[in-house]
């Protein structure tokens, strides 16, 4: 400011510093890796499951999905870090995606059987994430919405399977 007999010229600038942490970038890099690795399992699975090949576009959306829903909280208050609580979530979301991708299939036994574990280990993993955001003093409002989408994901996917593999009615 300019002080000129009196009165001031000019205006106070406020400078803004950028985020010091680009959490917008670093959770790009763990979506494209966990996408990677998820699709990297699908294809695997391809052949052992009998699977079709839009069992990879499923799973891609299972995880692309949950994500794009979390951006409205992501923009609200953003995170200080992408911590290990979140990482457990998006790992638990891989496994989630993983499940995704028998939507299309017959529903063997073979099937289900493995759909079954994976969907019980994404359960108890369930509360795992949030443990340790608690013990690390990591929680966020971001982190909270992570993993419910991961967990809407879950559960609209399995009564999905329920249906379509015979298993449940149109109540599910």
């Amino acid at each position: 400011m300019v002080n000129s007999g009196g009165f001031e010229l000019g205006a106070d600038m406020v400078v803004s510093r950028p985020n010091a942490y680009p959490f917008r970038t670093i959770l790009a890099g763990h979506v494209l890796f966990a996408l990677l690795v998820t699709c990297g399992a699908v294809w695997m699975s391809l052949l052992s499951f009998g699977l079709s090949t839009s069992a990879v576009a499923w799973s891609c959306a299972a995880i692309l999905l949950p994500v794009a829903a979390c951006e409205p909280a992501r923009r609200s208050s953003p995170p200080p870090s992408f911590g290990a609580a979140n990482r457990i979530t998006l790992v638990r979301g891989c496994l989630v995606a993983w499940v995704a991708a028998f939507v299309a299939s017959e529903g063997t036994t073979h099937q289900a059987t493995w759909v079954a574990g994976a969907a019980s280990l994404a359960l108890a993993m369930d509360g795992l994430d949030g443990f340790v955001a608690r013990r690390t003093n990591s929680e966020s409002e971001y982190g909270g919405q992570f993993d419910m989408e991961f967990d809407s994901v879950l559960m609209l996917v399995l009564c999905w399977l329920a249906f379509t593999w015979e298993q449940a009615g149109l109540w599910v």
